[in-house]
């Protein structure tokens, strides 16, 4: 694996460089559930010893996103249907408070920063383009919760919201279903008039039904 450039440049301390470098993996897919993370490996590419290789590990664990086993050896976590289902939930209740909070702090250019994105959003509505579509969903949910006046539930939703990147393939294939990329789109142009209306019960209501079970992907 290569270490990108913004990971080496970016003035943070070794731990944080390599949690973020292998989180990072993990989310994209480039280290598989049930992989073995080797230490020593990891340390050469940062030139470094594995005591902060070890440290970002840990935190990692601690995350849900490692696990380690009796030996102390440590692979990516695989998670099951039932945890996916559990993570879906607690998401959606987590964004229909954040949706109910942020029609009072959202701000008028970061509204209109979320219609642009959503805009563009429309380019990718097509199988062939999906991996853009996702990206762009992603990044329109986290700027409405940076608008959240609750750091705390900040901080809370986008630990959630990692987790649920993890499932990018089954995520995919889900909007594969006829109907579901338009379905989508659709959802977020609503989203963007009720974010115009401040009407807190709506936004609710709206973030409850946007993550119903239909977008939840087959046992697989």
């Amino acid at each position: 694996m290569k270490i990108k450039e913004d990971i080496i440049t970016y003035p943070r301390t070794l731990r944080e460089r390599i949690y973020i470098y292998l989180k990072n993996a993990i989310l994209k897919g480039e280290l598989k559930a049930n992989q073995r993370i080797q230490e020593k490996e990891i340390a050469s590419l940062f030139g470094v010893s594995t005591t902060p290789v070890r440290e970002a590990i840990l935190k990692l664990a601690g995350e849900g996103f490692i696990r380690i086993d009796s030996h102390k050896e440590a692979f990516v976590k695989e998670i099951s249907y039932k945890e996916l289902e559990d993570i879906y939930e607690v998401i959606r209740f987590l964004d229909g408070l954040c949706m109910r909070m942020v029609v009072k702090t959202i701000t008028e250019e970061r509204i209109k920063e979320i219609e642009k994105l959503t805009e563009k959003m429309e380019k990718f509505c097509d199988t062939e383009t999906i991996d853009e579509y996702c990206d762009l969903n992603s990044k329109i949910h986290i700027k409405i919760w940076e608008s959240v006046d609750n750091k705390f539930l900040y901080k809370i939703i986008l630990q959630v919201h990692d987790q649920f990147l993890r499932y990018n393939t089954q995520r995919l294939s889900v909007f594969n279903e006829p109907g579901a990329l338009e379905e989508s789109l659709k959802d977020h142009k609503l989203l963007v008039k009720i974010l115009k209306e401040r009407d807190k019960d709506k936004a609710e209501k709206f973030a409850l039904r946007h993550w119903r079970a239909r977008f939840l992907p087959p046992p697989f």
